[in-house]
């Protein structure tokens, strides 16, 4: 019951709501009762074109961090800043910081979202000071579709609470205007070119499935530059590359002992010191470390994406489908994982569901896990020869191109399409059964909400650096084994 004290330890109580149907026991194999439809591989040039579509994308996070170090942003948005002349010291939206306790502490940055639309959307930004709530108070509004291949966005000072000092406001590294309580009423527009999207990537990044997936990433495309400074900035940071959860996606840690999935050490980030904030930047603070790595592990079993990524990682070592390893919970197959996995897609019917030890969430298929689950059976099925398993790698596959926002830069949801361009090429981090965007809302996200960070952005943010680099990495190994394309020397580790 280890798993049944880490929930009451995360959360108190368990509120099931809409969360129905308890999963079935994970690495088992039991067959489906219906075989899959024959499912068909999508075209080469559509795999092509849907990569090449990621490659944007995750380029535009790319964040270089001085001359030899950089990361990889978590999202797209929109990230302001202001300068205290005063004070002498930057405030980020979102940061994880204190503005004063009196005697209640608050944080420095607070986002209120007000209207979400088709093509514009909007937002107030209340920045703090020591002295004052609003200082300033900007009212953002965003115009996607402001004129060809351009957005404008309009900011203006609502509030200025503290006369002592100024804002200096930037909306990433572009400086705006200096706000303060003698111009409020003031605006300033800014028009600009969406091919220049890196301006709007957020200030935080991550380090498991950020910077050590994008030093991966370039790895692959042979960009040796790129690769080295998020290795050096992983390295400065007290990491070790590749010593990553995510490694056997992408073929590497064939050295790790079968059950690296479940090591503390996967988690390195929490036992070293995060980086000091810069006036650019900051780390995510993982609900992972804020929680407990023991805690988080007990409850990855039964969830899907853990179990899928250790069945990948003993095939990359070169065993055999019906090898048996051990699990925190028994012994299991990487064929036993990929029909209980199956069993799941059946139930669900469009991806892949996020799971507890109780229940799983039969709403929305999760991203992450779909495409994991993919990576999965594209090695069961094209590697070894398993029927079945390349059915659902195809299926997958599928999905994966639908739900990736294409170059017209419209996102498909339940209320109707909307137009956001910054997030084309990424691929959606959970969708509906009509494979339209729909936002993730489930039973340990809610128990855990307490644990993460300030939002940084309240727009849309429909497709983030983990989920596209699942992706991409799924569909690369899919295009190699399947069509024997752009099968590099890291693809050839996985083979």
């Amino acid at each position: 019951m280890r798993w049944l004290v880490t929930l009451l330890v995360v959360g108190g109580a368990l509120i099931l709501g809409s969360l129905v149907c308890i999963q079935a026991a994970p690495g088992t194999s039991a067959e489906n009762s219906h075989p899959p439809p024959h499912w068909k591989a999508p075209s080469l040039a559509r795999l092509d074109a849907a990569i090449g579509r990621s490659e944007g994308f995750l380029d535009g996070l790319y964040k270089p961090l001085g001359h030899h170090e950089a990361t990889v942003s978590e999202n797209f948005g929109l990230p302001l800043r202001i300068y205290f002349t005063a004070y002498h010291r930057w405030e980020l939206a979102g940061e994880d910081r204190t503005a004063y306790c009196r005697p209640v502490c608050v944080p420095t940055t607070h986002i209120t979202p007000l209207s979400q639309r088709p093509s514009t959307e909007s937002f107030f930004y209340h920045f703090r000071s020591p002295a004052g709530d609003d200082a300033p108070a900007v009212l953002a509004n965003v115009n996607w579709s402001a004129g060809h291949d351009t957005y404008r966005v309009t900011l203006k000072n609502k509030a200025f609470s503290d006369p002592r000092t100024q804002a200096r406001l930037y909306l990433g590294s572009i400086y705006v205007g200096t706000f303060s309580s003698s111009n409020v009423g003031t605006s300033k527009v800014l028009t600009l070119p969406y091919d220049r999207r890196s301006l709007l990537q957020s200030f935080r990044y991550t380090f498991r499935h950020g910077t050590q997936a994008g030093n991966d990433f370039y790895l692959y495309r042979n960009d040796r530059q790129r690769a080295r400074a998020l290795a050096n900035f992983l390295i400065s940071s007290g990491l070790k590359p590749n010593l990553d959860l995510r490694a056997p996606v992408w073929g590497f840690g064939k050295s790790y002992p079968d059950e690296m999935t479940y090591r503390r050490d996967m988690y390195q980030d929490c036992s070293s010191k995060p980086p000091a904030e810069t006036p650019m930047s900051y780390p995510y603070s993982s609900k992972v470390c804020r929680l407990g790595e023991d805690n988080f592990i007990n409850l990855t079993p039964t969830d899907p994406l853990v179990p899928a990524i250790q069945a990948i990682h003993v095939l990359n070592k070169g065993e055999e489908p019906d090898y048996r390893y051990a699990t925190p919970d028994g012994e299991t197959t990487a064929e036993g994982t990929a029909s209980w996995l199956e069993s799941e897609f059946t139930h669900l019917g469009y991806g892949i569901p996020e799971c507890n030890p109780l229940v799983c969430s039969y709403h929305y298929a999760s991203g992450p896990r779909t495409f994991v689950f993919g990576n999965l059976e594209t090695l069961l099925g094209y590697r070894y020869g398993n029927k079945t398993s390349r059915r659902y790698a195809n299926r997958v596959a599928q999905i994966a191109l639908r739900t990736q926002v294409g170059k017209d830069g419209l996102i498909r949801r339940e209320k109707g399409p909307v137009y956001r361009p910054t997030q084309r090429g990424g691929s959606y981090t959970s969708w509906d059964s009509e494979l339209r965007y729909t936002p993730p809302d489930t039973l340990i996200k809610n128990l855990v909400g307490h644990a993460n960070m300030p939002m940084e952005y309240r727009g849309m943010i429909v497709a983030n650096s983990e989920t596209t680099f699942d992706a991409y990495a799924f569909l690369i190994r899919y295009r190699c084994l399947v069509y024997g394309k752009s099968c590099s020397e890291q693809i050839d580790r996985m083979r």
